[in-house]
């Protein structure tokens, strides 16, 4: 494995401060997703619950998944100001590695451009129908 800081251009590398930053935030973005979705099928699920207890389960589930989103994006936003400034790295290669695009762009730090359908449906974006 290559060191990733001595390869990389000097303009692609980053504050390692800054990237957990942007994960903290990502993550809490899609808690604040999951918490909004719940609030509209959580009363369907109720109501299937009082029929079948395995819903409501599910709808538990659904609600750890966001308190553990949520205790993840906390720990890395507090996390993040205590590291040294001069730790860096280059995140370029780890972010082409996220196969949703807009997503990959935010954690590398890249240039943000429009993508266009056909760019977001080859890169593996997410594509409502």
């Amino acid at each position: 494995m290559k060191p990733l800081i001595e390869t990389a251009p000097a303009s692609s590398v980053v504050q390692i401060a800054h990237i957990l930053t942007q994960v903290g935030g990502e993550l809490s973005d899609v808690a604040r997703a999951i918490e909004a979705r719940l609030s509209s099928i959580g009363p369907l699920l109720t109501q299937l619950a009082a029929r079948d207890g395995r819903h409501l389960y599910e709808l538990q589930e659904f609600d750890h998944i966001e308190q553990k989103l949520r205790g993840l994006a906390d720990f890395l936003s507090i996390l993040a100001p205590e590291l040294p400034e001069h730790w860096m790295l280059d995140p370029t290669y780890a972010s082409s590695r996220v196969t949703l695009a807009a997503l990959a762009v935010r954690l590398g730090s890249l240039p943000k451009t429009s993508l266009d359908e056909e760019d977001a449906a080859a890169s593996g974006d997410f594509e409502m129908f």
